[in-house]
């Protein structure tokens, strides 16, 4: 996290439905979270407040390419590809 706060809620995935963890919290400047398949990743990020706030998203991979997962409003999971373009991809 760079400037501002962020909230984050967590969410697992078992009996094939995605559920709420219950587990939110604030990111503030400087702090830094690991989501992946082996250690969780359905997670949900907004804003922590009116405000500017700026965050950084690494990911370990062409992202031009990766099939990620979304869920709609129903809990409804769909595959999507960022919208993301690159020459070499």
């Amino acid at each position: 996290m760079l400037r501002g706060a962020e909230k984050c809620d967590e969410f697992g995935f078992r009996d094939g439905r995605v559920h709420d963890l219950d587990d939110a919290h604030i990111m503030t400047p400087g702090q830094v979270e690991a989501v992946s398949p082996t250690i969780g990743d359905w997670h949900r990020v907004s804003n922590a407040f009116d405000g500017v706030s700026i965050s950084i998203h690494v990911y370990g991979g062409n992202i031009g390419k990766i099939r990620r997962h979304r869920l709609d409003e129903s809990g409804k999971v769909t595959d999507f590809v960022s919208g993301y373009e690159n020459a070499e991809a």
